[in-house]
């Protein structure tokens, strides 16, 4: 059982039913394209539930991910039925009893965060646990958008997908860098990707964090803090 806010697991089932709905039609006819679509879902599936703390879900879209990657299985059917049961049953835990806290400083609710991700499922919770934690958060999904908006904020921390529709994390990484108005801004990026050529590239680019997917999100809010707690 998940210890997220009743509405962000809601929303998590919704969106992830959603990406299941998607693939059922493709199951009739399997191509190139649809074996293309299957993959890029079942690995959505895989990150967001590991990070969401849905461990069976992520087992399950990761065997599905993986036996793609193979060949398809006889039993593929089967495999996205039970995945459909499983984000089915998905519960929240009981809401707390709500429990009075200070207000925020001024200086924390004048935070920002430019988020470029196209993970709606990963988003959802970025956005929950930066917004909780009195950021203001800035998202787009296309890379290009993302680079367009940075020339005019100066955000207290970028957070980049690797791989981004128009320009990926690297290729905006790369260039922010380039300007004077991110020389320095804390940069992270957010990724699915394991090799580790792909972390030394972030560094050498000027990355300040690289996590990859699936991620805690306690931990990757540690690292936030740790990014921007002397903006």
């Amino acid at each position: 059982m998940s210890d997220l806010p009743t509405e962000l697991v809601g929303e998590f089932r919704l969106a992830a039913s959603r990406a299941l709905a998607e693939v059922r039609p493709l199951m009739a006819s399997l191509n190139q394209g649809s074996i293309a679509t299957l993959t890029r879902v079942a690995h959505q599936l895989k990150g967001s539930g590991g990070s969401y703390g849905f461990e069976a879900l992520s087992k399950a879209a990761g065997l599905v991910e993986k036996s793609l990657a193979r060949e398809l299985p006889s039993r593929l059917a089967r495999m996205v039925t039970e995945l459909e049961a499983i984000v089915g049953d998905l519960e929240p835990a009981p809401t707390p009893e709500p429990v009075s806290t200070p207000a925020a400083p001024t200086a924390l609710s004048e935070r920002s965060v430019l988020f470029g991700e196209d993970d709606p499922l990963i988003v959802a919770l970025v956005k929950d646990r930066l917004e909780r934690e009195g950021f203001v958060v800035e998202h787009r999904v296309n890379g290009n958008d993302i680079l367009a908006l940075a020339g005019d904020l100066s955000p207290s921390l970028i957070i980049l997908d690797a791989k981004l529709p128009g320009l990926d994390g690297f290729d905006i990484l790369a260039r922010l860098r380039q300007t004077p108005r991110h020389a320095r801004t804390p940069i992270m990026l957010l990724t699915a990707l394991t090799g580790s050529q792909d972390a030394v590239r972030a560094f050498e680019l000027g990355a300040n964090d690289y996590v990859r997917k699936p991620f805690s999100p306690a931990e990757l809010l540690a690292r936030i803090r740790n990014l921007t707690h002397d903006r």
